[in-house]
């Protein structure tokens, strides 16, 4: 997926094509399916099965579901530099993560995780692999014995592990392969 693709969702066909000249004049390509950012307008977003009453564009990295809202009206610049800042943001997370093998840590801006052994097995072999992901049963060795293979505690682990990390960093790092396994994507 092209890093600066961008979806825009909105009923306003006049919002959509400025939102669009100002995306595409700054280097993004605006696209129909898919995006590394969707930018969704509340005019036709629905929260809880109700309308949503503030006036706002939400801007949404699809890796990691990073949302960050901006109120109308705004100028080119604020959106410009709200779309550059989600993108920044999300892109640099593992880039900033530092891993401590001898505290069996991870270090995040001056905060820590501390990890059990078999959180950092699992954060580590994670981490080596990056977007590529792991399946369930690669995990399973990795981290697990005869006896937990039988269970789901691969699952467990990387429950407990994005958990710790989403407290440190304030996103989610591991995403979840449908039907294969996990991720540590650059979020």
């Amino acid at each position: 997926m092209n890093e600066k693709s961008v979806r825009i969702e909105s009923r306003d066909s006049e919002l959509r094509e400025v939102i669009s000249r100002w995306l595409t004049d700054s280097g993004y390509s605006v696209v129909k399916n898919g995006g590394a950012l969707t930018v969704v307008d509340t005019e036709t977003a629905e929260a809880s099965d109700r309308r949503v009453e503030q006036k706002c564009l939400y801007l949404v990295y699809t890796k990691s579901r990073h949302v960050h809202e901006l109120l109308r009206p705004f100028t080119k610049s604020e959106f410009m530099t709200a779309v550059g800042g989600c993108v920044r943001a999300n892109e640099n997370i593992l880039d900033e993560l530092t891993i401590d093998r001898n505290r069996q840590s991870v270090l995040f801006r001056g905060g820590e995780a501390m990890l059990t052994d078999k959180e950092f097995a699992v954060f580590e072999y994670l981490y080596e692999r990056g977007d590529e992901g792991v399946t369930y049963e690669e995990l399973s060795e990795i981290a697990m014995s005869r006896k937990e293979k039988e269970t789901n505690a691969a699952q467990v682990y990387v429950c407990f592990l994005r958990a710790k990390l989403e407290k440190l960093t304030g996103n989610p790092l591991i995403k979840t392969i449908r039907g294969r396994g996990y991720a540590l994507g650059k979020l």
